[in-house]
């Protein structure tokens, strides 16, 4: 028995490539300025394309955001995979955000964190937004303590301190201060939250 032709036809993009497209058009105008006529001219997809691939624009900014997270890590734990827990490791992790903050964006000196930079802009009107900022903020504050190492009744705490720090480094490399610089209040703030007696 023959089988039958399978409906549609299979799509002609590279799915990871266009969602790399899309998340830089929202990392350098954010959410409420990109428009999905402005994707589509960005991915060569016409619209009832991307809606088929990814969804509406909220869905599309949604699936970009992930997009960007899973890069995040995966830079991330080649750096840090075989270092112990620590201030290094920690430092380790600010660093590689650090350089990933700093790559030139088009309407920007640094482009900062794509995640940090575009959810808070539109947490304060849309609950969508604000739980998915809530979800990286507590997200970045375990990592952070699993990295740091540190005794139970500090995770909380320390998490949310360094979670804040690479807020920070991420706020200044949009404004555009240099690597070098970033990388000093990163150390220098480590040191503060990770003295050496505590470790």
């Amino acid at each position: 028995m023959n089988e039958k032709p399978k409906r549609g036809r299979p799509r002609q993009f590279d799915e990871q490539e266009t969602l790399t497209r899309i998340m830089r058009l929202f990392w350098d105008q954010g959410y409420s300025a990109t428009s999905l006529d402005q994707i589509s001219e960005a991915t060569g997809l016409n619209r009832p394309s991307l809606y088929r691939a990814f969804g509406d624009k909220k869905q599309i900014y949604f699936k970009a955001l992930r997009h960007y997270s899973e890069d995040a890590y995966r830079c991330v734990k080649a750096r840090v995979a075989d270092m112990p827990p620590g201030p290094e490791r920690v430092l380790a992790v600010l660093d590689t955000m650090i350089d990933i903050y700093t790559q030139p964006g088009t309407n920007l000196v640094g482009r900062g964190c794509f995640n940090l930079n575009t959810l808070p802009a539109e947490a304060g009107n849309d609950p969508e937004f604000r739980e998915e900022m809530q979800k990286q903020l507590d997200w970045m504050a375990r990592g952070f303590a699993n990295s740091a190492g540190v005794d139970d009744n500090k995770v909380e705490e320390l998490g949310k301190l360094l979670a804040m720090t690479q807020l920070g480094l991420s706020t200044l490399a949009r404004a555009g201060m240099p690597p070098d610089e970033l990388r000093s209040i990163a150390k220098a703030n480590v040191e503060r939250l990770l003295p050496a007696e505590d470790q």
